[in-house]
């Protein structure tokens, strides 16, 4: 591996891309995450961790958790364990920010159609043949 800190040049023929949200988008997005990992159980897997391993250990398997394990503990309420997520998520996504812009070597778009006209697709038939494309999907990017 790289010594931490140092950074390369992307191999011949990669295009790195970094899509710019506004910063209520970024967190709209945490915040339905979130409220999908709690309808997927999030509760109860944090309860059956504790079950078997000690808060502190449960706590420290990333953001979110340490509310959660107070929440299932009764210690705060879930809307603010939530915000507490949301809170922790949004922190992490502004060091992540921060540490991608200073690559030089990405090109920061702001739809799916400034990707597809980088890569030279133009922008009728963009993705076309491309496993998992999605019409839908790229017109929630463009939104």
């Amino acid at each position: 591996g790289q010594p931490r800190g140092r950074s390369s040049k992307p191999a011949a023929g990669v295009l790195l891309l970094g899509l710019t949200l506004s910063k209520s988008e970024i967190q709209r997005r945490i915040r339905r995450r979130i409220q999908l990992m709690l309808e997927q159980g999030l509760v109860e897997e944090v309860n059956n961790l504790l079950n078997r391993y000690d808060p502190a250990t449960v706590m420290s398997l990333g953001i979110g958790y340490q509310a959660m394990v107070r929440l299932v503990r009764d210690e705060i309420d879930l809307a603010t364990a939530t915000a507490e997520f949301a809170r922790g998520d949004w922190q992490l996504a502004r060091r992540q920010l921060t540490w991608f812009k200073r690559n030089p070597d990405i090109h920061w778009i702001n739809n799916f159609r400034q990707a597809a006209e980088l890569v030279g697709l133009g922008s009728s038939g963009v993705g076309e043949g491309v496993p998992g494309y999605n019409e839908a999907d790229v017109s929630a990017l463009d939104g």
